[in-house]
């Protein structure tokens, strides 16, 4: 225990919540494989915490190192948070990170351990230590995750709003850029302050879209009008620049250096074929899922009780199949779509899934 006199002050913090689907259920069916189930609970947690190390240092916001990402875990329960910042410039780029950050970590315990995680993310006031966690942003974290019932990690109304309205220029600034831009349009003379401040609000604005983007891509607005963490989404330059642009790029990177051309060209095929396997690895834990739940053959009349909660996990994969299925389409991988063919079981008069 730490021996501070005092509290630390609540503070904003980006919250995370989520814990491990099927982890009390676990035990009760499969007790005697506990330790199996904890190597791959503390596999998943190892490579999540070095996700967390490495994109604090490097990645698509390496320009925004001021990242301190603070994490708790208890039994299935994870906990990661990053203090708000003031900086105007920079905000909306770690807010974007932190999004980034909780969807590697759900691709990295859904894909490579088959754990599918379920939780949501907040911005709310926390006291944090190496103790405890206190403050009401913790209570609406926790009620995010125990509400959302699906497989997902939800964005509040609150950590929504923050994204899609927080800028990194003011709107006087705006205004002022906007009038230097028709002084250049209408070749007027200009000073060089106001050329260097024009060039200096351009960057800002492309930086500006470049985060939209990113906001749009790495969510995903469920049927239910939730807004939840797209994990399936990776990073693909021709959501950002148009596949004419990208190859005049590469096309250009050519005539300058044959070798660095060879560099760029090999990373986007490795990105792409990144996609194929993990939608592929995907469809195959999903489908595993299907199986598993999709009907109610081995029970008898009398284990109704087994069969309700049977169908309640089952509708928690179909929601998964879904959402795959929907990625599939936004990639147009179609060959990794899995069908399937509803109907209930007549007994119990409940919802089966069957495979095609």
């Amino acid at each position: 225990m730490s021996n501070q006199s005092s509290p630390n002050p609540i503070r904003e913090y980006y919250i995370a919540y989520f814990d491990i689907l099927g982890y009390r259920q676990f035990f009760m069916d499969s007790p005697k494989k506990a330790e199996n189930l904890l190597a791959n609970i503390h596999n998943a947690i190892t490579n999540a915490k070095n996700i967390m190390t490495a994109n604090s240092i490097s990645g698509y916001f390496k320009d925004y190192i001021n990242i301190e990402l603070k994490v708790k875990i208890f039994s299935d329960n994870i906990f990661v948070c990053l203090e708000k910042g003031d900086d105007l410039r920079t905000e909306k780029a770690r807010a974007i990170f932190f999004l980034e950050i909780i969807s590697e970590i759900q691709r990295e315990f859904t894909i490579n351990h088959n754990l599918f995680l379920r939780g949501g993310i907040t911005l709310g006031n926390v006291s944090y230590n190496e103790d405890y966690i206190f403050g009401d942003g913790l209570i609406e974290a926790v009620n995010l995750e125990e509400t959302t019932v699906y497989p997902r990690i939800v964005l509040s109304k609150s950590m929504f709003l923050l994204l899609s309205n927080i800028m990194s220029y003011t709107s006087e600034e705006r205004d002022k850029a906007i009038i230097i831009e028709t002084k250049i349009n209408n070749r007027e003379k200009t000073m060089h302050e106001d050329e260097d401040f024009y060039n200096f609000m351009l960057r800002l604005a492309n930086a500006e879209l470049f985060l939209t983007r990113a906001f749009y891509y790495l969510t995903s607005k469920c049927y239910d009008e939730e807004i939840c963490i797209s994990y399936l989404y990776k990073f693909n330059p021709m959501d950002y620049v148009n596949i004419t642009t990208l190859s005049e790029i590469l096309n250009q990177l050519k005539n300058i250096s044959s070798k660095l051309y060879e560099i760029m060209n090999g990373s986007l095929s490795n990105m792409l074929n990144g996609i194929d396997d993990m939608l592929s690895n995907h469809k195959v834990l999903v489908e595993e899922q299907i199986k598993k739940y999709g009907n109610y053959v081995d029970l008898k009349l009398d284990d109704r009780e087994k069969a309700l909660q049977r169908e309640r996990v089952l509708k928690k994969y179909v929601w998964v199949m879904k959402y795959h299925n929907d990625m599939c389409c936004k990639y147009n991988k179609m060959q990794y779509f899995i069908e399937t063919i509803a109907n209930c079981d007549a007994r119990f008069m409940l919802l089966t899934v069957n495979l095609l």
